[in-house]
């Protein structure tokens, strides 16, 4: 049933025959998502492989879609818009199973490493907003990548880049600590008094 789910928005979705699929960024793809995500964990999927095949699926659907891609620049087809959004088969399979992939990990690590993972995540969302929140966070963040592009070259760029991102990342998080603070100390009782 779900299989037919995700058919429907890969299909509807990319000949924009509906409108609510919105390439993924929508209520009902995210149902979907937390549905796909909750049959994953039903089964125990990871019991079934161990990391490294998860790590490989993931690798091997991010290298076919990059390939995809590659190859229709090469022959000027433009499907940026099927290969980069959420309703991509390919995406929804690299997701879940990095979804399979740390929750195995999770079972590994310590209490220290699995709290600070979890530190980190309750963040992501703060990384999205700073870079690509607003069309301002996006040109910023755009403006600074190719500032870096244009001025260096080849592993210097690459590297620095990376840099770049780790720093943004690094910024974000940093930002959002008063926001979990205020949640944890002075709103989230009032909702658990009241539950």
């Amino acid at each position: 049933m779900l299989s037919c789910f995700f058919a429907f928005e890969f299909i509807w979705g990319n000949t924009n025959s509906v409108g609510f699929i919105n390439a993924g960024y929508s209520t009902f793809s995210f149902i979907g998502i937390y549905i796909l995500a909750g049959l994953l964990r039903k089964i125990e999927v990871n019991k079934r492989y161990n990391c490294s095949a998860y790590f490989s699926i993931f690798i091997i659907s991010t290298a076919i879609n990059s390939i995809l891609y590659i190859a229709a620049v090469n022959k000027n087809i433009r499907i940026e818009h099927i290969i980069f959004n959420y309703i991509n088969p390919l995406i929804i399979l690299g997701a879940a199973s990095l979804l399979a992939l740390f929750t195995k990990l999770r079972e590994s690590y310590s209490v220290s490493i699995n709290k600070t993972i979890l530190w980190f995540s309750s963040s992501c969302f703060a990384v999205y907003l700073l870079h690509v929140g607003t069309g301002y966070a996006l040109e910023l963040f755009c403006d600074g990548t190719r500032a870096i592009y244009f001025s260096n070259s080849g592993l210097k760029a690459f590297i620095l880049i990376l840099l770049y991102m780790a720093c943004v990342f690094i910024a974000a998080i940093i930002i959002d600590q008063p926001r979990k603070l205020i949640w944890k100390k002075a709103l989230s009782p009032l909702f658990k008094n009241h539950v």
